[in-house]
């Protein structure tokens, strides 16, 4: 089920040397260790930096891309924050993402300067 949003993770990781120790995170596995869930969704997470990324394939959205950073949790000691990619449209998401993702993955951007960004880039 997780085919598109998998396949555009696979794109970001490749495109980025700091992604390739990022471990899977809140995704569901399949006894033979295979991706399932209900969505077309996969996340993963740096645990040094706690901060994560979510890709979500929505082919029926009406906009072909949306993002945005939130804190997942509620214990300040225990919360992640996390850089929401949502698409429906491929070509334009592999023309965006990678570079908001190239932003993220440095510990010196923060949810706010990350939200910033993403007003600069997704609207122009």
């Amino acid at each position: 089920m997780n085919t598109n949003s998998q396949k555009l993770w696979e794109t970001l990781k490749n495109s980025s040397q700091i992604l390739q120790g990022w471990n899977s995170w809140l995704n569901k596995h399949g006894v033979d260790g295979s991706l399932i869930d209900e969505t077309d969704s996969v996340s993963f997470v740096d645990n040094e930096q706690k901060k994560a990324i979510v890709v979500q394939y929505e082919p029926n959205d009406s906009h072909p891309v949306s993002v945005w950073v939130s804190t997942f949790g509620e214990d300040p000691a225990e919360t992640i924050e996390q850089l929401v990619l949502v698409y429906s449209d491929s070509k334009k998401a592999q023309k965006i993402f990678p570079n908001l993702v190239d932003k993220w993955v440095s510990p010196l951007v923060t949810v706010e300067k990350m939200s910033s960004i993403i007003k600069q880039v997704v609207n122009n």
